[in-house]
Protein backbone atom coordinates (compact mmCIF):
# COMPACT_ATOMS: atom_id res chain seq x y z
CA UNK A 1 0.00 0.00 0.00
CA UNK A 2 2.78 1.97 0.94
CA UNK A 3 4.71 1.88 -2.49
CA UNK A 4 1.90 2.85 -4.23
CA UNK A 5 0.98 5.73 -2.43
CA UNK A 6 4.42 7.14 -2.65
CA UNK A 7 4.02 6.00 -6.62
CA UNK A 8 0.67 8.58 -6.89
CA UNK A 9 2.38 11.69 -4.48
CA UNK A 10 5.63 11.01 -7.17
CA UNK A 11 3.68 11.40 -10.14
CA UNK A 12 1.46 14.27 -8.46
CA UNK A 13 4.14 15.91 -7.25
CA UNK A 14 6.77 15.62 -10.37
CA UNK A 15 3.59 16.94 -12.51
CA UNK A 16 3.58 20.06 -10.26
CA UNK A 17 7.67 20.53 -10.84
CA UNK A 18 6.96 20.39 -14.54
CA UNK A 19 4.72 23.29 -14.29
CA UNK A 20 6.90 25.46 -12.67
CA UNK A 21 7.59 28.90 -14.85
CA UNK A 22 10.89 29.79 -16.19
CA UNK A 23 11.00 32.63 -14.79
CA UNK A 24 10.89 30.86 -11.36
CA UNK A 25 13.38 27.91 -12.25
CA UNK A 26 15.78 31.21 -12.92
CA UNK A 27 15.10 32.98 -10.83
CA UNK A 28 15.66 30.19 -8.16
CA UNK A 29 18.96 28.86 -9.80
CA UNK A 30 20.23 32.55 -9.42
CA UNK A 31 19.18 32.57 -5.86
CA UNK A 32 20.89 29.48 -5.13
CA UNK A 33 23.98 30.43 -6.86
CA UNK A 34 24.46 33.33 -4.80
CA UNK A 35 23.09 32.87 -1.03
CA UNK A 36 23.55 28.76 -0.81
CA UNK A 37 27.56 29.11 -0.20
CA UNK A 38 26.43 31.53 2.94
CA UNK A 39 24.11 29.58 4.14
CA UNK A 40 26.03 26.12 3.67
CA UNK A 41 28.64 27.88 5.93
CA UNK A 42 26.07 29.31 8.36
CA UNK A 43 24.46 25.76 8.99
CA UNK A 44 27.63 24.41 9.87
CA UNK A 45 31.43 23.31 9.26
CA UNK A 46 31.32 21.44 6.12
CA UNK A 47 34.32 21.02 3.18
CA UNK A 48 33.23 18.20 1.50
CA UNK A 49 29.81 18.62 -0.29
CA UNK A 50 27.67 15.65 -2.21
CA UNK A 51 25.77 17.78 -4.97
CA UNK A 52 24.12 16.44 -7.82
CA UNK A 53 23.49 17.07 -11.61
CA UNK A 54 20.26 18.32 -12.40
CA UNK A 55 18.40 16.02 -14.82
CA UNK A 56 14.48 16.94 -16.21
CA UNK A 57 12.96 19.73 -14.23
CA UNK A 58 15.14 19.26 -11.42
CA UNK A 59 16.07 22.65 -9.51
CA UNK A 60 18.66 23.85 -11.71
CA UNK A 61 22.42 23.34 -9.40
CA UNK A 62 24.91 23.93 -12.57
CA UNK A 63 25.19 27.71 -11.20
CA UNK A 64 24.84 26.75 -7.60
CA UNK A 65 27.72 24.00 -8.08
CA UNK A 66 29.80 26.69 -9.68
CA UNK A 67 29.37 29.17 -7.09
CA UNK A 68 30.61 26.26 -4.31
CA UNK A 69 33.89 25.62 -5.73
CA UNK A 70 34.20 29.10 -5.96
CA UNK A 71 33.58 29.62 -2.37
CA UNK A 72 36.15 26.73 -1.68
CA UNK A 73 34.13 24.10 -1.10
CA UNK A 74 34.97 20.70 -2.45
CA UNK A 75 32.21 19.26 -4.80
CA UNK A 76 31.43 16.02 -5.58
CA UNK A 77 28.75 14.47 -8.02
CA UNK A 78 27.03 11.24 -8.04
CA UNK A 79 28.29 8.34 -9.99
CA UNK A 80 25.43 5.54 -9.93
CA UNK A 81 25.88 1.86 -10.67
CA UNK A 82 22.36 0.13 -10.23
CA UNK A 83 21.62 -1.53 -7.00
CA UNK A 84 24.91 0.17 -5.59
CA UNK A 85 25.24 3.41 -3.43
CA UNK A 86 26.36 6.31 -5.03
CA UNK A 87 29.86 7.13 -5.07
CA UNK A 88 30.46 10.83 -5.09
CA UNK A 89 33.28 12.17 -7.26
CA UNK A 90 35.03 15.65 -7.39
CA UNK A 91 34.03 18.28 -9.64
CA UNK A 92 34.90 21.48 -10.64
CA UNK A 93 34.10 23.28 -13.82
CA UNK A 94 37.25 21.72 -15.45
CA UNK A 95 36.29 17.93 -14.43
CA UNK A 96 36.40 15.69 -17.35
CA UNK A 97 32.31 14.38 -17.53
CA UNK A 98 31.01 11.41 -19.42
CA UNK A 99 27.67 10.22 -19.45
CA UNK A 100 26.60 7.15 -16.77
CA UNK A 101 23.43 5.61 -15.69
CA UNK A 102 20.68 7.17 -18.01
CA UNK A 103 22.74 9.16 -19.89
CA UNK A 104 23.15 11.52 -16.66
CA UNK A 105 26.67 13.35 -16.70
CA UNK A 106 29.02 12.28 -14.08
CA UNK A 107 32.54 13.23 -13.77
CA UNK A 108 35.00 10.78 -15.24
CA UNK A 109 36.46 7.84 -12.88
CA UNK A 110 39.78 9.96 -12.66
CA UNK A 111 38.26 12.43 -10.83
CA UNK A 112 38.65 11.14 -6.84
CA UNK A 113 35.76 10.05 -4.53
CA UNK A 114 34.76 12.52 -1.68
CA UNK A 115 33.31 11.23 1.60
CA UNK A 116 30.66 13.85 1.77
CA UNK A 117 29.86 15.92 5.12
CA UNK A 118 26.73 17.46 3.72
CA UNK A 119 24.13 16.04 0.85
CA UNK A 120 22.21 18.41 -1.09
CA UNK A 121 20.21 15.84 -2.96
CA UNK A 122 17.04 16.48 -5.94
CA UNK A 123 13.66 14.93 -4.77
CA UNK A 124 10.29 14.41 -6.04
CA UNK A 125 8.44 15.50 -2.70
CA UNK A 126 8.74 16.32 0.92
CA UNK A 127 6.54 16.72 3.37
CA UNK A 128 6.63 19.06 6.74
CA UNK A 129 8.39 16.21 8.54
CA UNK A 130 11.70 15.96 6.49
CA UNK A 131 10.23 12.96 4.91
CA UNK A 132 10.99 12.42 1.30
CA UNK A 133 9.95 10.46 -2.34
CA UNK A 134 12.78 10.12 -4.91
CA UNK A 135 12.53 8.66 -7.81
CA UNK A 136 12.25 5.16 -6.67
CA UNK A 137 15.33 3.72 -7.05
CA UNK A 138 16.44 3.78 -3.99
CA UNK A 139 20.14 5.25 -5.01
CA UNK A 140 19.86 7.64 -2.41
CA UNK A 141 18.13 5.23 0.60
CA UNK A 142 21.51 3.01 -0.11
CA UNK A 143 24.13 6.12 0.23
CA UNK A 144 22.82 7.60 3.15
CA UNK A 145 22.62 4.36 5.29
CA UNK A 146 26.32 4.34 4.17
CA UNK A 147 26.75 7.70 5.46
CA UNK A 148 24.95 7.61 8.76
CA UNK A 149 24.64 10.83 10.48
CA UNK A 150 25.44 13.10 7.42
CA UNK A 151 22.87 15.57 7.31
CA UNK A 152 20.88 16.08 4.05
CA UNK A 153 19.80 19.24 1.84
CA UNK A 154 17.07 18.94 -0.31
CA UNK A 155 16.55 21.44 -3.20
CA UNK A 156 12.83 21.36 -4.51
CA UNK A 157 10.20 23.89 -5.47
CA UNK A 158 7.31 24.83 -2.64
CA UNK A 159 4.65 23.00 -4.98
CA UNK A 160 6.84 19.65 -4.45
CA UNK A 161 5.35 19.54 -0.91
CA UNK A 162 2.55 16.94 -0.48
CA UNK A 163 0.65 16.39 2.82
CA UNK A 164 2.38 13.31 4.27
CA UNK A 165 5.44 11.17 2.73
CA UNK A 166 4.85 7.20 3.89
CA UNK A 167 7.82 6.50 6.03
CA UNK A 168 9.56 2.78 5.24
CA UNK A 169 12.09 1.41 7.48
CA UNK A 170 14.88 2.17 5.22
CA UNK A 171 13.87 6.39 5.00
CA UNK A 172 16.15 8.84 6.16
CA UNK A 173 14.63 12.09 6.75
CA UNK A 174 16.08 15.47 5.16
CA UNK A 175 17.71 17.49 8.03
CA UNK A 176 17.03 20.27 5.58
CA UNK A 177 15.00 21.57 2.54
CA UNK A 178 15.86 24.47 0.64
CA UNK A 179 12.90 25.95 -1.46
CA UNK A 180 12.14 29.56 -3.46
CA UNK A 181 10.22 30.10 0.07
CA UNK A 182 13.28 29.77 2.14
CA UNK A 183 14.96 27.33 4.41
CA UNK A 184 13.16 24.52 6.67
CA UNK A 185 14.99 22.63 9.38
CA UNK A 186 13.63 19.30 9.91
CA UNK A 187 16.02 18.14 13.19
CA UNK A 188 17.07 19.88 15.89
CA UNK A 189 20.59 21.63 16.37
Amino acid sequence: MQVSSKALLRKEALARRAAVPASLRNDFASDLARDVPKLIAELGSFRFLASFTSIRDEVDVGPLNRALTEAGFAVGLPVATPGESLVFRQWTPKTPMTLGYKNIPEPASSAPALIPDLVLMPLAAFDAQGGRIGYGGGFYDRTLAALPGVPTLGLAFSCQEVELVPQESHDVALAFVLTERGLRKFRPD
